[in-house]
Order: structure tokens, then C-alpha cells, then sequence
């Protein structure tokens, strides 16, 4: 696959080629009448072409005659699969914008160029990493809503939104297929450890599609913690954005805020749940958007070093002994050295994953920390913890309900939590339903 710049689209009316994304989805068919509108939004995603398409024919006539087709090119089946994700990009600054037409992509990135973006944050803050990525392409979810506005303005539904009959190539390399299959296989080994229960308090406001790549993003995570490896922290990035924008969007619109929790299996989405009620209860507080990104990042990593406890302890449904309770009381400090040592995050995002435990008058783990020892970011992510963790089945206990769960908080709990975070977290689930809690 060649990398086609945006440039080379300017002044053309219809091309002669399919175009495609770097996940093989077809972004523009042959044929279709290419508008400068279109060319603006493809502008803002890395697109390709075939290594045997020109984007212009020779002979324009026949192609005016011949209409586009709907099916994959043939000639792309006896390709190689490529990974397009690691193709590295021909973009050049505005003032140097003479790159060569058709250049094809280098996909034999040097050990320096290939550094993970992890390492940016051993000396950056994360929004400065966090405006860097915006400004190398457009996220997932803006495109879409700029690909939304353009159809309704263009009614170009097949040219923008590929239909399900589309083809997906694959550009899965042999070392891309391996992980993706290991990761599938402790995820499998997950499910059949754990509950998984139809919920009737409250149905998720979160889209199923959205639920499915925020779950995908969730597995990359968990199968890095488990075996203690650096991971993209992309992945991370890009679900904060979803999880802000789903709070940002629809906390106004729906009954209680238990709407945009999402459910499946607890060990997949608890990190999700906790990064969404984290991220409500941080704007209640008045946070500026720059704190809740970084708020919401250290709540959803927050228990990645349970995944480092042995299952036939993480999921014993009997009692734990004294000892194995100890052993599951190093996941505290397990996460805090794996999102510090393994993904280079600094001290404020890790920090939740080390605190979470402690209690707000002391006698809690690991360090036995009280009051303003315990670090705000730790103070709003245990509330939320401790939440999710009763209104969730577990393989030890089923779940509680919401107003039951306020009343834990309130009363068996209440020495655990910042009283003043604790009362607005309170008010934010009881108000607009009109729950009692006694």
C-alpha cells in the first residue's frame, strides 16, 4: 500500500482508485465525485491507495465509462498483509511540503523512530502528549461527527460511510496476528473465571459500538499488565477522549449517572466505569479540562496491578485466608510500579493506583495514609471504586443496588472517603432520581 498525501488530490474531480483508511476501510470509492469538502476531511486521516491503483487513469475516457465497482480490486488479494498502523507517516511540515507523488511508505522503522510514545510522559505532562496526538490527526470521534456533517450536507453515504458489504483488508503482519491471538486467549481465560449477569437497575447510555472499541481498548490494557510489559499508550488516550466526550454529552441528558456506566465482565469494565464516574464527579468539582483528562487516565489504570495477582486467588468465590488477602493487597503497589517502571507515567497519574486503598482517617494500605497525605487525585477515584465495586457482580458476592450502595457509602464507608468529595458524589446520584437514602 502507498500513503497518498492530500495534496496530490487537489484539482481532481474523480479518482481511479478506491481509497482506504489504515484500518483497510474503504474512505472514497472509484469513481465517486470528489468535492472539496472531501478532499478537507481526508486531509485529516491518513489514507492509501494500492500499489498497482493510480489515482488518475490514463485514459480518463474509459474510466468515465466504466462505473465504480463495489468489490476489492483483485489484484489486492495477492498482497501481502502490511500493518498500517506502524507505516510511518510522509507528512511533512507546511514550509516543506515538496515530497515526491506515489512515495511509498517506509515500513522498516529504525529502533529511535519507533519509540513508544510512552516514554514522552517521563518528561511531559499528559495533555501536552494529549494536544501533540490531536494535532497529528483528527480523533476517532471528531472524524466521525465531520464525516456525519458532510453526509447530511453531501448525501454521499456510500463514499464516506462504507457499508457492511465493503471489504476489510488485512494488513496483519505474522507478529500483529500472535498478539492479537494471545491477547483473545487470556481474555477467554477471563471470561469463563467470571459472572457475567443481565443488568436491570439501570441500561447503559453508552452506544454498543462504542462499548466494543472502548472494550477492545480495555484488553490491550489488561494484557499488558498481566504480563508486565510496555504497551502504546494510545489505546489509554484515546478511550479518556471517549469517556469525556460520552460525560460530556450525555451527563445532562440522561436520569442518573449510572446510565453511562457500562457493563460486561467487571474485570473489563471496572477500569472504564471508574475513569467515567471519576471523570462526573471531577466536573462537579470544577475541574479545568486539562485536570479531568489527567483525573479520568489515573482512575482508568487505576487497577491494572490486580492483574498481576494468581487467578485461583483473584477469583476465589470462597473466602480469602489472611495470607492470600496480603498477596491481594500488593496490587497497589504492583499497578503504581507498573504504570511508573513498565509505561513511564508520572507520579500524579500513577498515584490513584498506589492510594486507592487508603482511608481518609487512616488504616488503610498500603501506607497507611490519612486525609491530604492521600493525593486528591486517590481521594475521588476510591470513592468511585468502592461504588462500582457494590453496584457490580463479583465471583464472590452479586451486586447491590444503587441507593444501597449510596448507603454503604454513607454509613459503613464514611470514615473512608473525603466527606466533602463523598457528600457531592452523594448528591449527584440521589438528586436527579429522587432516591432516598437512610
Amino acid at each position: 500500500m502507498i500513503q497518498v498525501l492530500a495534496l496530490e488530490l487537489v484539482g481532481l474531480k474523480k479518482l481511479d482508485c478506491n481509497l482506504y483508511n489504515d484500518k483497510g476501510h474503504i474512505v472514497y470509492k472509484k469513481g465517486t465525485e470528489l468535492t472539496s469538502e472531501m478532499v478537507m476531511i481526508l486531509n485529516q486521516v491518513k489514507i492509501f491507495r494500492a500499489n498497482k491503483d493510480s489515482l488518475v487513469a490514463k485514459d480518463k475516457k474509459s474510466s468515465e465509462e466504466n462505473p465504480p465497482e463495489d468489490k476489492k480490486p483483485e489484484h489486492l488479494e495477492e498482497e501481502s498483509p502490511t500493518e498500517l498502523s506502524n507505516v510511518k507517516s510522509t507528512e511533512q511540515p507546511e514550509k516543506n511540503l515538496s515530497v515526491q507523488k506515489n512515495q511509498k511508505t517506509d515500513l522498516n522503522l529504525t529502533e529511535e523512530e519507533d519509540k513508544p510514545s510512552r516514554l514522552l510522559l517521563k518528561r511531559k505532562h499528559f495533555n501536552e502528549l494529549y494536544r501533540e496526538m490531536l494535532l497529528r490527526g483528527v480523533p476517532p470521534g471528531k472524524i466521525k461527527k465531520e464525516l456525519e456533517k458532510l453526509k447530511q450536507k453531501q448525501q454521499r453515504q456510500e463514499a464516506l460511510f462504507p457499508s457492511e458489504k465493503d471489504e476489510l483488508i488485512s494488513f496483519e503482519t505474522p507478529k500483529q496476528k500472535a498478539h492479537r491471538e494471545a491477547v483473545q486467549k487470556e481474555i477467554e481465560i477471563i471470561r469463563q473465571l467470571e459472572p457475567k449477569k443481565e443488568i436491570t437497575e439501570f441500561k447503559s447510555a453508552v452506544g454498543e459500538e462504542r462499548k466494543q472499541y472502548l472494550l477492545a481498548n480495555v484488553q490491550e490494557v489488561l494484557y499488558s499488565a498481566i504480563n508486565s510489559m510496555p504497551m502504546d499508550l494510545n489505546p489509554c488516550v484515546d478511550t479518556v477522549e471517549n469517556i469525556l466526550n460520552e460525560v460530556y454529552t450525555k451527563l445532562c441528558e440522561v436520569n442518573n449517572f449510572n446510565e453511562l456506566r457500562i457493563h460486561d465482565y467487571y474485570t473489563f469494565t471496572h477500569g472504564l466505569n471508574v475513569a467515567i464516574l471519576s471523570a462526573i464527579i471531577g466536573r462537579e468539582l470544577g475541574f479545568n479540562e486539562n485536570k479531568l483528562k489527567d483525573l479520568t487516565f489515573a482512575a482508568f489504570l487505576h487497577d491494572t496491578g490486580k492483574m498481576q495477582i494468581p487467578r485461583e486467588i483473584l477469583y476465589k468465590k470462597e473466602k480469602l485466608t489472611d495470607q492470600e488477602m496480603g498477596l491481594v493487597k500488593t496490587h497497589a503497589e504492583l499497578g503504581y510500579d507498573f504504570l511508573v517502571k513498565k509505561l513511564n507515567l508520572p507520579y500524579e497519574i500513577a498515584s490513584p493506583a498506589l492510594e486507592h486503598h487508603e482511608k481518609w482517617e487512616g488504616e488503610g494500605y498500603p501506607r497507611g495514609l490519612k486525609k491530604t497525605q492521600i493525593s486528591e487525585f486517590a481521594q475521588i477515584v476510591a470513592i468511585a471504586d468502592v461504588y462500582d465495586a457494590l453496584v457490580s457482580d463479583k465471583v464472590y458476592r452479586d451486586s447491590v443496588q444503587s441507593v444501597d450502595a449510596m448507603r454503604i457509602l454513607l454509613t459503613e464507608e464514611s470514615g473512608s472517603f473525603n466527606p466533602d468529595i463523598l457528600n457531592r458524589f452523594i448528591y449527584l446520584g440521589v438528586i436527579k432520581v429522587g432516591l432516598s437514602v437512610k
